[in-house]
């Protein structure tokens, strides 16, 4: 068996991890426990209802799966030492209830297989059993801002998904001497660990595992264990209880908790989670592409080592100083961590963007722990503050921070976007506003809670969680050496800016000095030269245009126009800082000229006309105009409503109640003989005000385009104060139902990729294509675009295109339209197949089995995420001619429909999402 290393590994007395050895002696307290007394209110209806967790964590997939992290004030409050309740949690499902008697490792792929209990694990008998402080975090930490900049594939995380505990536990690289393997061989490549069988809905297991190379498993440097214990007490639940590996300087994804199985192979792990979670792509690979070319499976993206970051967390958020009485100095404060076991050697502040940095003053208890163990390994994150005075403050746009480690490593100045949104470590800003007599602090993100300059509440004070900035605790401001100044770059006569697609977006010097005519914008209206306005200023979006997260369609719609109100109302400060970057120039006030018409010329004409003339003929030329077009809008059919161009109002005709949150609006065209003009799978956009500002949102309504005289969407109100992730709800939608009848609302369209013309006939990004097979996919109100085609298809009797829909809710009693999508499976039965899923039925125990019974009727669907297997039972099998047309959740689709389909043989030219 291993021998022990007295001179290494620290152990737990009386609350403190001790190390004395014949190097250095030295201590570290542990943080008082911070347990919760009972279950949380959220909890008692998931499978976690037995686990007491702390009130004050930010739960950022609302009740269930528990992913949480604590608040900056409570992380920096807790200490560099974080308790158990506090620590980030990442949980893909629910959380197994194991037990220490009966819970056993089996290692297998060794000389000498074992089967060990706890007792045997926690013993010694097997390795050196370890006490070291480490750091980990998640690797989505600060995803929220990436989310802000264009919506990756994973759920939002604020600057707290991160913490530091003391981890007790048996050396790995002892355990696999005591099984047989001291050396790598061909046979001995690969140390994997997998979780319980069973517990995940992906993967062919169904459990969370990856597996890392036997050199660095062996390592006895890396300091890799099998911990049972976090700062002095067994592990909790959402931490791994019983057992768990721990990996230094790596992201917490690459350790598996509640282990149960590990072995040792020649080939890396195929786990569901090792290829598909935890990747850092190239920013041009977007979920479609990294499925197609096979980027999830390159080796060199893979996320092991934590890179380097740093946060602050003060001055708070929502905190402020006031100007009447202020403090002498505000306390800046902030963490830094990095992996690989290098060092935090400083942190630097700025308060010109960036421009010039000061050092801050560096907390590192490491140091001692480090010299006391003989290593030159640092597995903690570091703690810096310093003081800024109030005119510095004031005179300031924004406070910010970066960090260097040993290997001279710092953090990037600008965000740089990647489809899973992990590893996002920027320079970390927070906003100074001067205001109401008060200067006040606002940081990016708040996590899952609402607030953040980059958010749409931006630049909104909370007075209901107003809290006084903590003054500095000197009152003098240190005299920091300045550590670097950027001087700028010198403008030429040419103003070429680098676009995110690395292609240049050049501005005349005579469009800069004397502006853009609103003609010359007019021009520029196609995928081919994309111009637009907002406030006043002129930008070519043309090299955007493919990477335009609603697609190129959308922004078309701005193309030639002001679209000023537009994109205020739906894009993030984010946008409107990467909105610079396509700057051509200024709007050129012309006046009557802007009008660009024919009767805008005549005065230039006809000079010697008076200006009551030119009305009089103006007015008689306007007449006759109209009336020579009647007759021809007349042979044409019934007028459409819509035109992309143009924003117009629909009055509220009739509101009708579906269901507890569900409503169908009646909206009146202005006469009965018109019809929307909206072709079948395009959609429109809704704009209103809402409480100031302007929100918009696209819908696609129930009736299709035959309909004459009104239009009807179904929508879902997000109330307020439901979903957790959303205290605030759904803007539009709550706006919506608000409406009181005779009410207006401002609608544009059409917009949209997918056009189905009949009998098979579709168009795709404006290429006509055939089909005889169309497989749906549907998550809650991403219904509405694929039953607008599926009626379609089955109002005309000659139309021979078969349809199979599986359609996913969270219960029974949130389908839509259900009794009609019933009605349709069997009056068509040869032409439309029918599939519902939902994520729980009345009963726990009917989970996997049916019927269980809802409302008098026998649930006769599946019951759970969508799966390969469900699809395959659902959904036709991929063919030449068949596609598949899905809306609904992004998490839905990206994970769990077109990773199924993919398996099933579909191809991306044949999977389009709405």
């Amino acid at each position: 068996m291993a021998q022990m290393e007295t001179t290494r590994d620290g152990t737990i007395e009386d609350g403190k991890i001790k190390l004395s050895t014949a190097l250095w002696d030295t201590e570290l307290e542990m943080p008082p426990r911070q347990d919760a007394s009972e279950a949380d209110q959220r909890d008692v209806n998931t499978p976690d209802k037995w686990i007491h967790r702390h009130p004050a964590m930010l739960r950022n997939t609302g009740a269930h799966p528990f992913n949480s992290e604590p608040p900056l004030k409570h992380l920096q409050e807790a200490g560099w030492i974080t308790p158990p309740s506090l620590y980030v949690v990442r949980n893909h499902g629910a959380v197994p209830q194991l037990s220490w008697s009966e819970h056993r490792l089996k290692i297998t792929g060794v000389p000498k297989p074992v089967d060990l209990n706890m007792d045997q694990l926690s013993s010694g008998e097997w390795g050196t059993i370890v006490s070291i402080p480490v750091t980990f975090i998640c690797a989505g930490n600060r995803r929220k801002e990436q989310n802000l900049t264009k919506k990756t594939v994973g759920f939002d995380w604020g600057a707290g998904a991160v913490g530091n505990s003391v981890w007790t536990g048996v050396r790995l690289c002892d355990l696999l001497a005591a099984v047989g393997i001291t050396c790598a061989s061909k046979e001995h490549r690969y140390v994997h660990f997998e979780g319980p069988l069973g517990e995940l809905p992906q993967g062919k297991t169904g459990s969370y595992g990856t597996s890392i190379d036997i050199g660095w498993a062996l390592d006895r440097e890396r300091d890799v264990l099998l911990a049972f214990k976090q700062n002095g007490e067994l592990l909790t639940p959402d931490h791994g209880f019983p057992l768990r590996t721990l990996l230094p300087g790596c992201i917490g994804g690459r350790m598996i908790k509640w282990l149960t199985s590990m072995w040792v192979s020649d080939q890396p792990s195929e786990n569901h989670y090792h290829y598909f979670d935890n990747r850092v792509l190239p920013p041009h690979v977007d979920a479609d592409l990294a499925y197609a070319e096979g980027w999830w499976y390159k080796p060199e993206y893979i996320i092991n080592h934590i890179n380097i970051n740093s946060a602050m967390f003060e001055p708070r958020h929502n905190s402020f100083v006031k100007l009447d009485a202020p403090p002498k100095t505000v306390k800046v404060s902030g963490y830094a961590y990095t992996g690989g076991g290098q060092k935090i050697i400083r942190a630097e502040m700025s308060l010109d963007s960036g421009k010039s940095w000061e050092i801050t003053e560096l907390t590192r208890p490491e140091d001692e722990i480090a010299a006391a163990r003989g290593t030159d390994k640092y597995w903690c994150w570091a703690w810096w503050e310093t003081e800024v005075d109030i005119d510095s403050l004031a005179s300031s746009e924004e406070i910010c921070c970066r960090a260097f480690d040993s290997n001279q490593n710092t953090q990037p100045v600008q965000l740089t976007w990647t489809v899973m949104g992990m590893l996002n470590n920027p320079i970390y800003r927070i906003k100074i506003h001067r205001e109401r007599g008060m200067l006040w602090f606002e940081h990016p993100t708040q996590g899952s809670m609402p607030g953040g300059w980059m958010t749409e509440d931006a630049g909104k004070f909370n007075d209901s969680f107003a809290v006084p900035a903590t003054p500095g605790k000197t009152g003098v401001p240190p005299l920091r050496p300045v550590a670097a100044v950027w001087r700028g770059a010198s403008a030429g006569t040419q103003a070429a800016k680098l676009t995110q697609a690395g292609k240049l977006v050049t501005s005349t010097e005579k469009w800069l000095t004397e502006g853009i005519t609103m003609e010359e914008v007019k021009k520029h209206d196609s995928d081919k030269s994309c111009w637009f306005v907002v406030k006043g200023q002129v930008y070519d979006g043309t090299p955007y245009l493919e990477e335009h997260p609603g697609g190129a369609s959308s922004m078309l719609l701005a193309a030639g126009i002001d679209a000023s109100e537009d994109f205020e109302a739906v894009h993030s400060s984010r946008a409107w800082d990467m909105l610079k970057d396509y700057s051509i120039g200024p709007l050129r006030s012309t006046g009557n000229g802007s009008r660009g018409s024919f009767l805008a010329f005549l005065p230039g004409l006809f000079p010697w006309m008076s200006r009551s003339v030119l009305g009089l003929f103006s007015g008689f030329l306007s007449g006759f105009l109209r009336l020579l077009a009647a007759p021809v809008r007349a042979l044409a059919g019934p007028a459409p409503f819509l035109d992309p161009r143009k924003t117009q109002q629909l009055c509220l005709s009739e509101k009708i109640v579906v269901n507890h949150d569900t409503r169908i609006f009646r909206f009146a065209l202005p006469s009965a003989s018109m019809r929307l003009g909206l072709p079948t799978g395009l959609h429109m956009t809704l704009k209103a005000k809402v409480d100031g500002k302007p929100a918009m949102r696209a819908y696609t309504p129930m009736t299709d385009d035959s309909t004459l005289g009104h239009v009807d969407l179904l929508v879902k109100v997000y109330f307020k104060g439901v979903h957790p992730n959303f205290p605030e709800g759904g803007k539009m939608s709550q706006h919506l139902d608000s409406m009181k009848i005779g009410d207006s609302i401002e609608v544009k369209g059409p917009i949209g990729e997918f056009v189905y013309k009949g009998k098979g006939h579709y168009t795709l990004r404006g290429k006509p294509r055939f089909c005889t097979e169309i497989s749906m996919m549907a998550g809650g109100t991403g219904l509405t675009p694929c039953y607008q085609v599926l009626s379609a298809i089955l109002r005309d009797p000659k139309d021979t295109t078969k349809v199979r829909l599986l359609y996913a809710n969270r219960t029974p009693d949130d389908i839509l339209a259900r009794e009609t999508l019933e009605e349709l499976a069997a009056k068509h039965p040869d032409r439309f197949g029918l599939t519902f899923t939902v994520d729980k039925v009345s009963d726990p125990a009917d989970v996997n089995v049916s019927p269980s019974a809802e409302k008098g009727r026998q649930w006769k669907g599946f019951v759970g995420f969508v799966h390969e297997e469900m699809t395959r039972a659902s959904l036709f099998a991929a063919a030449e001619n068949g596609i598949c047309v899905m809306c609904g959740p992004p998490v839905m689709l990206d994970k769990a429909c077109r990773p199924a389909l993919k398996a099933m043989g579909f191809s991306d030219e044949s999977i389009f999402c709405f």
